[in-house]
């Protein structure tokens, strides 16, 4: 079976086109990923190209080679600018115009120029080494999406082989002028990589939706402000956890923050202010707690934390360190000291007998007492306080 080179052209430069519109299409939602962008543009910059090989023999060779071939490498170079954008990395316009630049250079070179072979070994030379360090910014920078990346970055490994041996090929082959004569060989040098690089693009589209899903988990179960859990989060993850120690018969602990005087921090210092103590004071907690322990935001100046496994007498001790944490903290702005105290209600259950809405409701009982009881103070159920300040 012949493989029809004008064909294959047609279909790359329409596919080229399409999938450029679809890329920058789907940057417009977001306008985040700039990778995404410089990929769309990629792609579009190298859709004329294909036509215009296609009409070599009818229209002018300086049009049908060199600026087909440059539109190729300004594709090229701006498809690496744009993984280098993917990966957050610094982007430098010119290694993204150096094969451009390269092919300008040695457009002037007779024997590189009208030479088809030696055209061809540039070209795929050039293009091998780009798919290269394309390959190398996603494997390197896996950390987020690391399935998506491992797999574009395997890819253009892939398709810079390809178009290694295609360089290979054309060194030993007599390419004719006209490359429509070229054969299957040279066809399907063309077609593999062209579908590789489909596939690529494809793979840049689910990297940035899956990062658009990322950032749509973090905002929905992050607080903004402080990075820790939002109050619908922190209580569907201790619902699981309550369910957990509901059947393993343990016992699971709740702490209810409030910070003292916050109003007033805020009334006399300002909301960034304000915004600095709650940020040191959630530093503060979120550093001393386990990994296996929830924190989150649940009101202005007031968090909870849950510590599975946990018993009433060891989740005051915590407690009490925590407060003692918090009032340790030294807290400047404006050249004011800023004084920051908390007080901590706790409530404790075990096994089947746990339930959230009841030690809320006892964690809220015991936080009323330490505000009553002047504030700066951890108190457990509805007893008298367990730790004071200075204590």
């Amino acid at each position: 079976m012949n493989l029809d080179i004008s064909t294959l052209l047609l279909l790359l430069g329409t596919l080229c086109f399409l999938v450029g519109i679809t890329l920058l299409w789907v940057w417009r939602t977001t306008r985040q990923e700039v990778g995404l962008f410089w990929w769309g543009i990629s792609f579009l910059v190298r859709a004329p190209a294909f036509p215009l090989i296609m009409a070599r023999g009818y229209i002018p060779d300086w049009i049908s080679i060199d600026v087909a071939v440059g539109f190729l490498m300004l594709g090229l170079g701006t498809g690496w600018y744009g993984s280098r954008g993917f990966s957050g990395r610094p982007m430098y316009v010119p290694v993204a115009l150096a094969p451009l630049a390269i092919w300008l250079f040695a457009s002037q070179v007779p024997a590189l120029h009208d030479d088809t072979s030696n055209r061809m070994l540039l070209i795929s030379g050039l293009t091998a080494i780009y798919s290269s360090a394309v390959a190398i910014e996603f494997w390197r920078c896996a950390n987020d999406g690391a399935f998506l990346r491992r797999g574009l970055a395997i890819l253009f490994a892939i398709n810079g082989g390809l178009h290694a041996v295609r360089g290979i090929y054309s060194l030993v082959s007599d390419l004719p002028y006209d490359i429509m004569n070229a054969g299957n060989g040279f066809a399907a040098s063309m077609y593999f990589p062209s579908v590789i690089l489909m596939i690529g693009a494809l793979l840049g589209v689910a990297l940035h939706n899956d990062r658009t899903m990322r950032a749509l988990r973090q905002e929905a179960e992050f607080d903004s402000l402080t990075n820790v859990l939002t109050r619908k989060a922190v209580f569907t993850l201790a619902d699981r956890e309550i369910s957990r120690v509901q059947q393993d018969g343990g016992f699971i602990a709740l702490l209810l923050f409030d910070l003292d005087h916050f109003k007033t921090i805020n009334d006399s210092h300002g909301h960034q202010a304000g915004d600095m103590v709650l940020l040191r004071f959630c530093e503060t907690i979120g550093g001393r707690l386990r990994k296996s322990d929830l924190f989150g935001r649940i009101g202005g100046e007031e968090f909870v934390a849950m510590l599975p496994d946990v018993d009433g007498p060891t989740a005051c001790r915590i407690a009490d360190e925590l407060r003692r944490a918090v009032d340790e903290l030294s807290i400047v702005r404006a050249g004011q000291v800023i004084p920051v105290s908390v007080s901590i209600g706790v409530a404790c259950a075990r096994g089947g007998v746990a339930a959230l809405d009841a030690l809320m409701q006892e964690a809220d009982e015991a936080l009323y007492g330490a505000k009553q009881q002047g504030r700066n103070q951890v108190q457990l159920g509805g007893l008298a306080p367990a730790f004071a300040a200075h204590s």
